[in-house]
């Protein structure tokens, strides 16, 4: 039964985590997280994606911080075989084999380096292979010295939903109310239906939970070890994880101190145009204006009639909105997108735990258009004046026109169009088409500005909290204190939020940091060309070559420059 049990974690977390971890370029993680162009291929990827968005953490957490258990190693130690090293391995095998146990050596290197055990204690399959699992590895290096332990929080969150989980009676376990959903959807009799869902009760309570009560008694007694502080700066070589976190997820050379910087000097600027359209509109002066904001997300002003036919009649202003913004960006791009974009509200079984919006590619043989959905579960998430930039952003310009027009894009292998993607470009230029929209005149209402500096300051907020929490040594309320203090968020929004980016380090800096190089990169193409400056130019510069690294864009754009100056 114990193995059974391995075996089922193993195949659950360890081959998303050899994708991590086992990278030879420089660690870079794939995730099935957003905003990229390989993320948006179904609905459920980019429901991860935007729930990361929108700061969910859970069981999630625990897996986040299992990753930083091992990559937090990476950048402290000298963990990860060089790949000449795992290719010199490989070549003793036979060629069916090398493919399956490069991950395992990998894996056992892991922990031969980090705890010191000897190859002969690591056990073998059955068929004398290396057997290491992902609670093996878990287990070893948690129990050795590396001292890389999650916050308090972390374990709270982890043991409350472990043990809600494994507390699930059969009819009310996820497991089973997804699988009976869909096997009522397919042609089988009642007897088959009848037989699956007897194996899967047993499969449960057989496998699943004892695999989860593994995890859970582990959990309990690691909570001694939890850490004291929240920033990884606490942790062996912190500030070289967190700088090479940084490097990763924005794909450049920025310091820590450079990104705290950007992030006050964008409040302050974003803040400032804020108060001037609120005090023109004639509200109170001297409040905050993340207390104004906050107020206006309650105002009945701003949200629909709670009416039978509410969904149909935004989705319905969505679209017009979309419509506007396709016919507005022609005067922008050489091109626009031969995949139409349509706008679908969440679906119902979804939309309580989905975030405000996201974005589903079109198909690569167009058979599906591209996908804009909204959340409209809540009267209150759709707020009037935001609608349009989130309109912007996941359709027209924002994700639709960037990954449509990659993936029309027969210049680009298959590769450059689904396998490659960073948030800082995917997201960056999402950011940046809001700023175009506004620039376009496609919010004119001030509420719209608002609406669009709304979403701009929460993600400058973000480069503030996360270098303050992991390189200025902030605590976790210090972050939520400030927060709170700019964007007017709730206590439960700001807590969820600053959790998220303690057990995930720099991902959050991706957004916003994308945005401004893009933004750096046009100011200086304008700068140097002046009067040969052509904004049509400079966004193909920018969306021809896929979904690149920051630094690539800004070499095909110095190429763009140096081209238009003849």
């Amino acid at each position: 039964m114990l193995t059974k049990v391995w075996d089922f974690l193993r195949n659950q977390m360890t081959q998303p985590l050899k994708n991590t971890i086992f990278s030879t370029n420089n660690i870079r993680e794939k995730r099935t997280r957003g905003a990229t162009g390989d993320t948006h291929m179904s609905e459920e990827n980019h429901n991860i994606e935007r729930n990361h968005e929108s700061g969910s953490i859970g069981i999630g957490a625990m897996i986040v911080f299992i990753a930083l258990i091992l990559v937090a190693a990476v950048a402290s130690t000298i963990i990860i075989k060089t790949a000449e090293e795992l290719q010199q391995n490989a070549e003793q095998t036979s060629s069916d084999t090398r493919q399956q146990i490069s991950g395992k050596i990998a894996l056992i290197d892991v922990v031969v380096r980090q705890t010191g055990d000897e190859l002969d204690n690591v056990d073998g399959n059955d068929d004398g292979d290396p057997h290491i699992t992902i609670m093996d590895v878990i287990f070893r290096i948690s129990s050795g010295s590396s001292g890389i332990y999650p916050p308090d929080f972390v374990y709270d969150h982890v043991l409350e939903q472990l043990t809600s989980f494994i507390e699930y009676t059969d009819e009310e376990h996820p497991l089973f109310t997804q699988f009976d959903r869909k096997i009522q959807e397919i042609n089988l009799t009642h007897e088959d239906r009848s037989m699956l869902k007897d194996k899967l009760k047993n499969a449960i309570k057989t496998s699943v939970t004892p695999g989860f009560q593994l995890l859970l008694d582990f959990m309990t007694e690691k909570r001694i070890s939890a850490n004291k502080n929240d920033g990884v700066w606490s942790l062996p070589r912190g500030d070289d994880y967190y700088e090479l976190r940084i490097r990763e997820y924005t794909t450049t050379d920025y310091t820590p101190e450079q990104i705290h910087q950007m992030g006050l000097d964008e409040v302050n600027r974003i803040s400032k145009r804020m108060s001037e359209i609120l005090a023109d509109l004639g509200y109170d002066a001297n409040k905050n204006v993340g207390e104004i904001m906050n107020a206006l997300n309650e105002n009945p002003k701003f949200l629909y009639a709670d009416t039978p036919d509410r969904k149909e009649i935004v989705i319905s202003d969505y679209t017009e909105m979309v419509n506007e913004a396709i016919e507005v960006m022609t005067d922008y791009f050489y091109s626009m997108p031969k995949s139409p974009v349509i706008v679908k509200a969440v679906p119902e079984y979804s939309e309580k735990t989905a975030a405000g919006g996201y974005y589903q590619a079109p198909a690569l043989d167009g058979s599906r258009p591209g996908v804009f959905y909204a959340n409209l579960y809540d009267i209150k998430q759709t707020p009037t004046y935001s609608m349009r930039t989130l309109t912007y952003h996941e359709a027209t310009p924002g994700h639709h026109h960037q990954i449509a027009h990659s993936l029309e894009n027969e210049d680009l292998t298959l590769y450059r169009r689904f396998g490659y993607g960073t948030s800082a470009f995917s997201e960056g230029w999402a950011l940046y088409a809001e700023r175009l929209a506004l620039e376009a005149g496609l919010a004119e209402n001030p509420y719209d500005e608002l609406g669009i500096l709304q979403s701009e300051i929460f993600r400058a907020v973000r480069l503030v909290v996360d270098t303050g929490l992991h390189y200025k040594k902030w605590t976790r309320e210090e972050a939520m204190e400030y927060m709170k203090a700019i964007t007017g968020m709730s206590d439960t929004e700001v807590r969820v939020e600053i959790e998220r980016y303690i057990v995930w380090p720099g991902q959050a800096l991706s957004y916003k940091v994308g945005m401004i190089k893009i933004l750096e990169l046009r100011d200086k193409a304008k700068t140097l060309l002046g009067d040969k400056f052509n904004i049509k130019d400079f966004h193909s510069a920018v969306l021809d070559h896929g979904n690149p690294p920051l630094f690539v864009v800004e070499k095909m754009v110095n190429k763009m420059i140096e081209e238009a100056k003849f």
